[in-house]
């Protein structure tokens, strides 16, 4: 996502590492807006421990809400929780 389409730029400590979540501009039709996080130095391999999952949360939080506030409305979010594979194949 160009940071010129979007609403929301917000950069988050997450322990040792940033996340940069990205908000665009909402779909005429859907109204949904895509999102994009980007970790940095590297994405982490599985779950964060608890505190930095907290950590995201808040941050993810608080883009959220500069996203309602910019369209001047409510904001939802719907997330989903992909557990990692178990193996090999991914089965």
């Amino acid at each position: 996502m160009s940071a010129s389409a979007a609403l929301v730029v917000r950069s988050v400590a997450v322990g040792h590492r940033t996340c940069t979540i990205t908000i665009g501009q909402p779909d005429p039709r859907s109204k949904i807006s895509p999102a994009v996080a980007e970790w940095m130095p590297t994405v982490p391999k599985s779950r964060l421990p608890a505190h930095e999952q907290r950590q995201f949360e808040a941050g993810r939080h608080a883009a959220l809400v500069e996203l309602g506030q910019t369209l001047g409305g409510n904001v939802a979010l719907i997330e989903r929780i992909a557990e990692p594979p178990t193996g090999a194949d991914g089965a």
